[in-house]
């Protein structure tokens, strides 16, 4: 049955992808007044007049398929692939990257990140409150030179005088892959361990809710908007490990690994918008984002001892996770004339994110415990707590010459104090038997001091080129553990050119190069020293002396809007990056058995490549106006010289493609409408001193059905990861360097990881 509606999907979706060729449509009329829906969403790309190249997207492009998160509208976009794993979008892989080469930006913002390399966890923020998503390809001046692999802004909802309240409520089933709301028991397979089944229990099915609500209005003349979330959401996988011979087909270890991840999100968002004197105008935001996450992993071993399978030990962790982030801006522009505008943007930022891990293990084959802490054998805890402030005041002068220029002048200020603790301790039943204290303790204060000049000159009617540079000051304090300190102090000069031509009244012509700077993650810069990585028994060090990631890259694209509606478009990008940051051994042992010593450093240069094509467009051409289709494909290329076997590869977990292909059918006569969506990310690989692992994807379907119960009320079914999506890990594992050089394989591992179907009935609305 799963089969036949897999190749039934498939063939549905290539039917409609041959259609691609002809650009004659109707429009697709939408109207978007803040948060509500008042006609039919559109499901193409917006296309933008700026002489950057910048994809945009509002709301209606996604909710079709209900997106709880940013991430969730994000796997939609071209390129866009996320770390986490099967069924988590959190941190997102922009050209697939990793996701400290992706700037992320709120309102054209900067906003502190959840982890070291300052990459955002986008599980923060609700779908709901988004207006519009931009993906901004190449840097230009007037924005900061962190987004090597691109920039990614959220535009979260604006204030407006039409007053309206609206609201999403829901329930989501989520579903474990196994076809039952108990799971099933699992029994050990004495004989040959192929059933790959212990006596654990398993993960469970679970309904879930969520509910949206906002309210905007005016209060004399200022405009307000108020909203609040809240999104209980869960995602229930199972893996099986394999540990096999050097030949690949001995079978000698194998684990079972159950995994629930439960999370509750709650957001609160408001905004206000009021003129002041003449055309002058103060807006005030603030919002607050919070989520609590617990993972539970429930782990089973065997191993073979040649002539039975026999138990190896039960292990039970639990990872409770917390995130509370605050935003407070306030943005002031005035007019000197009609050609002359300042603007003043203050933004505090605050965010605490803390994880504690518990991990206990049991060597006999007892029932387990489900009290974590009740559990005899051993227990380790591990917590981690981080707090970053940072302050953002920004100055803009821009000014209009003549009515073909436009310039842009100003200065760039940034404060941030980031304190990560990490603490460790061991116990045997309820005594502490060892603590190590703090471990890997840093602070970090960094303050930027930044320039930009920009210009934007049209030629003529038909072209416009953009130039500017942007000066970046750099002064970096870490202190250690120990109380070592250390500063660093350097300077970029970032240059931008964009052009762009509008060939005919459809076609468009895109040219950029520009250069982007990536800082070393501020865990790298601690003098830290931390063992078992990057490995067991091996030992990692910091180095202070890091310098930044710099790359000259250059974008060229064409596009071609329809007379009404839709976009085709494609875009090769190449990046040259220098002071490739990534682990390097230091020649000394790490006075652990027989482990390595490693340090953080700058291992020479890099190149990243690709082509990226989207479409958007209904299909009236042939009949259907009614029927749309929307894909988009990216190549994903890089080459890097790998430190340890001196041999050219891609950079690690860089997945080949990623491609969406789906279309949308409205019935406009009965109220209905229907869709689906296919995506699929290709192979990646990752390297290690001892160790390659190549991952591969299933596809991930999507489908919803949407009724107008009332004409401001939607009822809508959605099912994300129809086909019970699932990820394929191999390990090729090697003794030693010369060993992986020379190509002797020590052992061979595979994992296996799948997760359930998510099913969703909303109900939304105005009024």
């Amino acid at each position: 049955m799963r089969r036949s509606l897999k190749s039934a999907l498939l063939l549905s979706t290539v039917m409609l992808s041959l259609a691609q060729a002809e650009d004659n449509t109707t429009a697709a009329n939408v109207e978007v007044l803040s948060n509500v829906e008042v006609v039919d969403k559109s499901l193409f790309r917006n296309r933008t007049n700026s002489v950057k190249p910048v994809l945009t997207y509002d709301s209606g492009f996604f909710d079709k398929y209900e997106p709880r998160t940013v991430g969730e509208m994000l796997k939609f976009l071209p390129g866009v692939a996320f770390q986490g794993d099967v069924g988590e979008y959190d941190y997102v892989k922009l050209r697939g990257m990793a996701s400290g080469y992706t700037q992320i930006l709120i309102n054209g913002n900067r906003v502190p990140g959840t982890e070291a390399d300052g990459s955002a966890s986008l599980d923060l923020i609700p779908a709901e409150m988004v207006e519009r998503i931009e993906i901004i390809r190449s840097s230009s001046a007037s924005n900061d030179s962190a987004g090597m692999a691109g920039t990614i802004n959220i535009i979260l909802k604006e204030a407006t005088s039409t007053a309206k309240f609206a609201y999403r409520l829901g329930t989501s089933y989520h579903s474990n892959g196994k076809g039952g709301t108990n799971g099933k028991k699992d029994v050990q397979d004495g004989s040959d361990g192929t059933a790959l089944y212990g006596d654990v229990p398993v993960t469970y099915d679970k309904f879930k809710g969520f509910g949206y609500f906002s309210y905007t209005d005016m209060i004399g003349k200022a405009a307000f908007t108020l909203s609040a979330n809240i999104d209980d959401r869960y995602n229930a996988k199972d893996k099986i490990t394999q540990i096999f011979e050097a030949d690949k087909t001995t079978k000698k270890a194998y684990e079972n690994e159950y995994d629930n991840r439960d999370t509750l999100t709650t957001s609160l968002y408001a905004k206000v918008v009021t003129p002041l004197l003449g055309n002058d105008e103060l807006t005030v935001s603030t919002n607050y984002f919070g989520v609590v996450r617990r993972e539970e992993q429930r782990e089973i071993a065997y191993e073979h001892n040649s002539t039975a399978w026999v138990f190896d030990e039960i292990q039970h962790q639990i990872m409770d996770i917390n995130k509370n982030a605050i935003n407070v801006q306030a943005e002031y522009e005035f007019s000197l004339n009609d050609t002359h505008r300042i603007n003043f943007f203050n933004a505090f930022d605050t965010l605490t994110y803390s994880l504690r891990d518990y991990e206990a293990k049991k060597g006999s084959n007892l029932a387990e415990v489900d009290d974590i802490l009740a559990w005899t054998k051993s227990l380790s805890d591990d917590k981690t707590t981080t707090n970053d402030v940072q302050y953002n005041a920004k100055l803009t002068d821009t000014f209009n010459p003549t009515s073909n220029s436009e310039f842009i002048v100003g200065v760039d200020y940034l404060n941030k104090n980031r304190d990560t603790t990490q603490t460790f301790r061991t116990l045997k039943g309820t005594t502490e038997t060892n603590s190590t204290g703090d471990l890997g303790t840093y602070k970090v204060v960094q303050n930027r001091m930044d320039g930009f000049v920009e210009g934007n000159f049209k030629i003529d009617e038909y072209q416009t080129i953009g130039a500017g540079g942007r000066f970046e000051g750099t002064h970096t304090v870490s202190t250690s553990q120990a109380g070592v300190v250390n500063t660093n102090l350097y300077y970029t000069i970032s240059p931008s050119v964009h052009y762009v031509a509008n060939v005919s009244a459809g076609d468009t012509l895109r040219a950029s190069f520009a250069q982007t700077v990536k800082r070393p993650n501020m865990d790298q810069i601690v003098p830290f020293s931390e063992t078992d990585e990057p490995r067991e028994d091996d030992k990692l060090i910091g180095n202070p002396a890091l310098k930044p990631e710099i790359a000259q890259g250059l974008d060229v694209g064409y596009e071609h809007a329809f007379e009404d509606s839709g976009v085709i478009g494609v875009n090769a990008y190449y990046r040259n990056i220098k002071d490739v940051i990534e682990n390097s051994p230091t020649g000394n042992a790490s006075g652990i058995n027989s482990g390595k010593e490693y340090i953080v450093s700058n291992n020479g240069d890099a190149l990243l490549y690709g082509i990226e094509l989207d479409s958007s467009f209904p299909l009236s051409f042939i009949g259907l106006p009614e029927l749309s289709i929307f894909a988009n494909y990216a190549y994903l290329g890089s080459r890097v010289t790998d430190f340890f076997t001196g041999k050219l590869r891609r950079f690690n977990d860089q997945p080949e493609y990623v491609y969406n292909l789906g279309f949308n059918h409205d019935i406009k006569k009965l109220g209905f409408s229907y869709g689906l969506n296919w995506q699929q990310r290709g192979q990646s690989t990752a390297e290690s001193a001892t160790t390659t692992e190549v991952t591969t994807y299933g596809a991930n379907v999507e489908i919803f059905a949407e009724y107008n119960v009332l004409k401001d009320m939607k009822l809508r079914l959605t099912i994300d990861n129809l086909l019970d999506s699932s990820v394929h890990e191999a390990f090729t594992n090697y003794a030693s360097v010369s060993d992986k050089i020379a190509g002797t394989i020590d052992e061979y591992e595979t994992q296996i990881e799948r997760a359930g179907a998510r099913y969703m009935l909303t109900l939304s609305g105005a009024f």
